[in-house]
């Protein structure tokens, strides 16, 4: 299971707020949007890719905070 906790994500706009969800394991997600609106940045939040506000993240009962990607891993 992968549970998403008040993740606040942004760049020059505000992608996620407080978002907090429940993946089950077994399941398939859809996750559908217009171009632009934080997709692929969303999921790189995940895997501490690109920059969070807050939030945590628990991957089969492991508990993450995500954290601020540093710059010059992003380069």
């Amino acid at each position: 299971m992968l549970v998403i906790q008040n993740l606040t994500l942004s760049t020059r706009q505000v992608i996620l707020q407080n978002f907090s969800y429940q993946f089950q394991k077994g399941n398939s997600y859809l996750i559908s949007a217009t171009n632009g609106s934080g997709k692929t940045t969303f999921f790189h939040s995940l895997v501490n890719l690109k920059a969070v506000d807050q939030g945590t993240v628990t991957f089969d009962q492991h508990k993450y905070q995500v954290e601020a990607a540093s710059e010059s891993f992003l380069r």
